[in-house]
């Protein structure tokens, strides 16, 4: 048979084979590979000899065909026009995209592609200046989860670049600066124009790592991660702290706090509105950082945060508590852990003074004093300090007797002062005492509350004075008698008689003449009308046993009868 038009001896071979350019034919008697007959023209060329038909591929994307001789033949070349990048290419392109005129025009500056770089021959080697450029770098290139690694770019022959959308250059064509917080692997592109050329993409890739759920301390937290799925149970809280760019997630529980509060019961003093007493305060699992405080009603704070200070058990000490009794409330983290009742009561056998608001309290007294102590006398006295409640006085005074703490109910001697204030006072004793004699005494002041009294004082009395002593007592009757109708004449002397004389008579009408001098040697006239006896008494300092009587019998003649004449 023949191959190609031409007979063959021996063995033929009809397969058909490849030949560069893409061409296909078939093999030659021999086993050469003959191309296809070639077209009579190529490119506007008579071929002679084997030509090829098939197109060819030219660098920088252009197109063209086989000449005659196998070579591949370009097109006329585009003429000047914009910077543009084929979109396999990295870097910048030479013009490529405009109008043929046979004249390639390079681009200087940049990744721009010479026209020979490209097969072509330039006809006219114009020039334009400044395709831009762009470089883009990061630091480090892998993150922790929410890092903030930092860019750094340049460019030049820029007016202006455009970059992705988690950084921004602020306008500036060059720079460093930290990205958002990153929470996934994130790639950042730059790209720089000028006059409508463009530089190439450059980019950068940050890989972040995951982010795994961390429960915090205080219940529906979370230290990292989001929370979710919170639960309010009867005893804990429990929730989920979810993870992150493939971190793991968490389940969360926190044991609810629970607390105690107690309190003794205290006793007021008389004369007060409340007393004293401590708190016993606490919790089991307390909410870290959580307030804790102590409130009685109307949320009044009686212990604050900081005196607790977060440690449990905790005793205060010195908390007032008001009569008849005080509720107080434990607070933790806004919630209400527990309460307690404190009573506050008056001291046995005190009562409530309503009127006054504070439990009733007996009138204090000090400052015993004695003064002008004599064998018979003294003037005593107290100092009233506080009036008491109720503050109204009902009485005052002052006891005395021979025994320790005389007082109004064990038998002492008490003598009024009759001025219901507070303050000094004063009462004088006279002739009530013994001579030479030790006394207690006390000052007392009463009010609805009962009586106070104050400490002890004591005096001893001074030596007994000179009894009084009668010298004489006598009359101007003749022998002691008178005749009816005339009158008498008593005179007296006396010694030590300090509070004077009295004359007494069993006469008609009686006698009872006191405050008389201790001695009148002129005379008291005095006209019985029967036999009388007169007494004289005379009084010393020593009061009743210091005293002296003489008496004195005066016998009254009878009447003589009388005669009238008619």
């Amino acid at each position: 048979a023949t191959t190609n038009g031409n007979s063959c001896t021996g063995t033929a071979h009809t397969n058909s084979c490849g030949v560069s350019g893409s061409t296909s034919g078939t093999l030659n008697c021999s086993g050469a590979c003959i191309t296809p007959d070639a077209p009579a023209t190529t490119n506007g060329n008579s071929c002679t000899g084997t030509a090829h038909t098939n197109s060819c591929g030219m660098s920088g994307g252009t197109s063209g065909t086989y000449d005659c001789s196998g070579s591949c033949i370009t097109p006329d070349a585009p003429s000047e026009s914009l910077c543009s990048t084929p979109a396999y290419w990295p870097g910048y392109g030479a013009c490529l995209n405009g109008s043929k005129s046979g004249t390639c025009t390079e681009q200087t500056g940049g990744d721009a592609v010479t026209c020979a770089s490209l097969g072509f021959v330039a006809g006219v080697n114009t020039t334009t200046t400044g395709c831009p450029t762009a470089s883009l770098s990061v630091n480090p290139s892998s993150v922790a989860y929410n890092g903030r690694p930092t860019l750094t770019w340049n460019s030049m022959n820029a007016t202006s670049c455009t970059t992705s959308v988690n950084w921004s250059t602020s306008g500036n064509l060059s720079g460093s600066g930290l990205t958002d917080a990153l929470k996934a692997n994130a790639t950042f592109t730059l790209q720089c124009f000028k006059n409508g050329g463009s530089s190439s993409t450059k980019s950068v890739s940050v890989t972040v790592g995951k982010l795994d759920g961390v429960c915090a301390l205080t219940h529906s937290n979370c230290t990292d991660g989001v929370s979710a799925n919170p639960v309010d149970g009867a005893t804990t809280w429990t929730w989920k702290c979810n993870g992150d760019n493939g971190g793991t997630n968490a389940s969360c529980t926190e044991n609810k706090p629970s607390g105690s509060l107690s309190g003794s019961d205290c006793t007021i003093s008389p004369g007060a509105s409340s007393c004293l007493t401590s708190l016993n305060v606490s919790i089991s699992n307390p909410t870290v950082g959580a307030a804790t405080n102590v409130t009685k009603a109307g949320n009044v704070e009686v212990v604050s945060n900081a005196t607790i200070n977060n440690t449990f058990p905790k005793t205060v000490n010195n908390i007032s508590v008001s009569y008849p009794s005080t509720t107080f409330f434990l607070n933790h983290n806004a919630g209400t852990l527990g309460s307690t009742t404190v009573n506050a009561s008056c001291e046995p056998g005190i009562s409530w003074d309503v009127p006054s608001g504070a439990c009733a309290k007996v009138p204090t007294l000090g400052s015993p004093i004695d003064a002008d102590v004599t064998a018979l006398g003294v003037t005593l006295g107290a100092t009233i300090t506080d009036l008491g409640t109720p503050s109204t006085l009902i009485e005052k005074g002052v006891c005395y007797g021979t025994m320790p703490n005389p007082s109004l109910l064990n038998g002492a001697t008490c003598t009024l002062n009759g001025d219901l204030v507070a303050g000094a006072y004063t009462v004088k004793v006279v002739g009530l005492l013994s001579p030479e004699t030790y006394y207690y005494y006390r000052g007392y002041a009463t009010n609805g509350a009962g009586t106070g009294y104050s400490a002890d004082g004591n005096f001893t009395t001074l030596v007994r004075p000179p009894s009084a002593k009668v010298l004489k007592f006598e009359s101007d009757a003749t022998n002691g008698r008178i005749d009816f109708g005339k009158s008498i004449k008593l005179k007296w002397q006396s010694t030590n008689s300090l509070y004077g004389c009295s004359i007494t008579s069993d006469g008609i009408p009686p006698i009872n003449m006191s405050n008389l001098s201790s001695t009148n040697l002129t005379g008291l006239n005095f006209k019985p009308s029967k036999t009388t006896i007169y007494t004289l008494t005379c009084d010393g300092e020593g009061g009743k046993d210091s005293h002296s009587s003489e008496s004195l019998k005066i016998q009254v003649g009878k009447m003589n009868p009388q005669f009238n004449e008619f």
